[in-house]
């Protein structure tokens, strides 16, 4: 069985290798997220952030990781058209980042 323990071993690190050389930077497609993330383990214990365009808006998607509870927690804002969507982004930022206790 120990040729099972190798194959099954360069299986996992050639699937952690190619989730991790992933492209930073989405496709520019329409319908595409927008996505900031970062590799090296810095995002796992952080807020990640998906910005999805949408009929009448803007739909935000933010995941977080909880490392003790092995579980990840989404949250989603929409901002309409009529609202100001810097101010908007930020106030939702802010609003997870103090939910999650990131921001102390």
């Amino acid at each position: 069985m120990k040729w099972f323990n190798n194959w099954f071993r360069k299986k996992c690190k050639e699937a952690w290798h190619a989730e991790q050389c992933e492209p930073a930077y989405p496709s520019t497609g329409a319908n595409s997220p927008v996505s900031i993330s970062r590799y090296g383990g810095l995002d796992s214990h952080g807020l990640s952030l998906n910005i999805y365009g949408a009929d009448g808006g803007t739909v935000l998607e933010f995941r977080h990781y909880d490392i003790s509870k092995d579980r990840s927690d989404y949250a989603l804002h929409v901002i309409s058209q009529n609202e100001n969507f810097e101010e908007r982004v930020a106030q939702a930022i802010t609003m997870e980042m103090l939910r999650k206790g990131i921001m102390r």
